[in-house]
């Protein structure tokens, strides 16, 4: 298992559903989202659209850009 890694001052931490690898977001008050691999990146879960994380959005595409440039 991956293990977690810090990104301004969020957790991100990598969850392998052994369909593919999803990303967990936590900060110092807990959890923020879960990021899903889409066609360009990440973008967050079914689950944290539906319930209108509107929280996490503006992280959304920095995290992205991030995990993605990170593991190339």
């Amino acid at each position: 298992m991956a293990r977690p890694f810090e990104f301004e001052g969020l957790v991100l931490r990598p969850v392998d559903t052994q369909r593919e690898i999803n990303f967990e977001v936590r900060d110092e008050e807990g959890y923020v989202c879960r990021l899903v691999p889409q066609l360009n990146g990440f973008d967050l879960s079914p689950l944290d659209h539906a319930l209108g994380n509107l929280r996490a959005l503006p992280l959304v595409p920095r995290i992205s850009e991030f995990i993605l440039h990170r593991d190339a």
